[in-house]
């Protein structure tokens, strides 16, 4: 991967460069899909799985699943042969929209934690309920 910045500086003779930074990126996981998007009424089960396969290069055991905000989702993880299946389950209780993100630990030092966002939408309840 490369990755051109423009860096200003106090040098008079050269106020402005053009900075490249070149790197190999690895991919930790395999995180399908990236991000969570839920939607629905209130009083409706919203809910998606997420599947997190390590690779080879950062292989890891997930130790712990939390939120960085308390009270909108719900997460729970199995283990599935190749890596994990996590099923995130909206518990927002009103109507409305919260962006949330799912915070994976493992036991990998070289990988401590994943993220993972969530962006969700709750319409009002259906009429009569």
């Amino acid at each position: 991967m490369a990755k051109t910045v423009q860096v200003t500086t106090n040098d008079p003779s050269s106020p402005q460069t053009k900075l490249e930074i070149k790197g190999l990126v690895k991919k930790a996981a395999d995180v399908q899909p990236d991000y969570v998007r839920l939607a629905g009424r209130l009083g409706s089960k919203m809910e998606k799985k997420v599947t997190v396969t390590p690779t080879a290069d950062f292989p890891f055991r997930i130790k712990q699943l939390k939120t960085k905000k308390k009270g909108n989702i719900r997460t729970v993880f199995k283990a599935d042969g190749k890596g994990y299946e996590v099923t995130v389950t909206s518990v927002y209780p009103r109507e409305g929209s919260f962006d949330d993100e799912i915070i994976i630990t493992t036991d990998n030092p070289k990988l401590p934690e994943l993220r993972i966002p969530v962006n969700a939408y709750v319409l009002p309840a259906e009429p009569g309920r």
